[in-house]
């Protein structure tokens, strides 16, 4: 991602990230591929 635009955002919150798998396997049971950075 672009440096200035993570510069100013916020870091993810801690109950969002802890359902990022979950979010992850429904994208995949729906048939949509997500792009990420793991």
């Amino acid at each position: 991602m672009y440096e200035q635009y993570k510069a100013t955002r916020d870091r993810m919150p801690t109950d969002l990230k802890t359902q990022e798998n979950l979010i992850f396997e429904l994208l995949e049971k729906f048939g949509i591929n997500p792009i990420s950075k793991m």
